[in-house]
């Protein structure tokens, strides 16, 4: 059995060591977590902080779901693969974005690969806390629908249509919260694979990261739901590479109401002869990662010939902006990049 485990940080956890029993944090072989660093798997063990980039005062669902593969199927062993990233949204795990360049190719690619190499067969489950920072503001609410849509589509079209995922409800502060969480259950009421667990009598350590008895709570309810896992049979494809422009030129920037457009000019490289497999990578503050071609997104990203436009750039609380933009290969890969395009703009 392999689970992924991903989100913002309640995935990465935020639960207590210190809470727990020793016995509960001590390395045990019922469990194996996925090291990038070591390209391996290796027994899980909390207090020495191989659960998450050497953190040892800190867990998340790894904790309760080794004690249940120890109580259930001892005989057997759960592979997990932990990827999280505080503080982002559902666009950042999408394609192009820095948690799906991250995870897929050397996270999840390598760690099934090696498991279907050395003969074990691969059942795969993702379970997912994200959404915390979807509901921070209005518009980020209005789009998480869409943006949960490509995100399930998307893991589908890597690892099988009917690979269950399941997203657990965020801690309840604003009223967007409950939004946020009526979407995910709304979702979850028309697909048979996308399953929702809920935050009732769910605790926190401060207000937004759930604590040692919550995480699981949480795990029990996932236990619960009786996840049917998928299958894994044929080794998963590294995503290729492409060769992205040399050089883009801002061409223009115009304002209408609290949206804005971006024009540039893109020479040589990919961008013209197969412009749908360029990604660009936007700054308006924060990072936000869109394909060119025709994915249904509230920010468009279209190419005519050598112009790439973005439009529908929302203008939200600030009246300085620094915009960049950058081609970058399918990976989003950082070393294989066009030049940087950036302009100021204040209004």
């Amino acid at each position: 059995m392999v689970v992924w485990i991903g989100g913002q940080s309640n995935g990465a956890g935020e639960g207590y060591n210190s809470q727990a029993l020793s016995s509960e944090i001590d390395s045990t072989a019922y469990a194996k977590i996925w090291s990038h660093i070591n390209a391996n798997f290796a027994n899980l063990n909390i207090a020495s902080g191989n659960n998450y980039y050497n953190n040892t005062g800190k867990h998340g669902l790894e904790l309760a779901m080794a004690e249940r593969q120890e109580a259930i199927d001892p005989g057997n062993v759960l592979h997990i693969i932990k990827l999280a990233a505080g503080g982002t949204e559902i666009v950042e795990h999408l394609k192009g974005g820095t948690v799906w360049q991250n995870y897929i190719n050397n996270f999840a690619t390598k760690g099934i690969n090696q498991l279907l190499a050395s003969g074990k067969r691969v059942f795969f489950h993702i379970i997912f806390i994200l959404g915390e920072n979807n509901s921070e503001f209005q518009y980020l609410v209005d789009d998480a629908g869409n943006e949960l849509d490509r995100l399930i589509a998307l893991y589908r079209s890597k690892f099988g249509t009917s690979v269950p995922i399941t997203f657990v409800e965020i801690f309840q502060r604003t009223p967007r919260t409950a939004q946020y969480n009526a979407m995910l259950n709304q979702k979850a009421s028309v697909d048979p694979y996308f399953k929702v667990i809920p935050n009732t009598g769910l605790t926190t350590n401060d207000g937004l990261h759930y604590d040692y008895a919550s995480l699981k709570i949480i795990e029990k309810r996932y236990y619960d739901l009786n996840i049917q896992p998928i299958e894994i049979i044929t080794p998963l494809l590294v995503s290729p590479e492409v060769v992205v422009p040399a050089t883009m030129t801002l061409t223009s920037v115009t304002q209408v109401g609290n949206t804005l457009t971006l024009v540039a000019e893109l020479n040589g490289g990919d961008a013209v002869s197969t412009p749908a497999n360029l990604w660009y990578k936007l700054y308006c503050g924060f990072p936000v990662y869109y394909r060119s071609g025709t994915d249904a997104n509230d920010i468009n990203v279209s190419i005519t010939g050598s112009t790439v436009t973005i439009i529908n750039i929302p203008v939200v609380y600030r009246y300085t902006y620094d915009f960049s933009i950058v081609a970058v290969d399918e990976q989003g890969n950082a070393s294989v990049k066009s030049n940087v395009i950036t302009k100021t703009i204040t209004f």
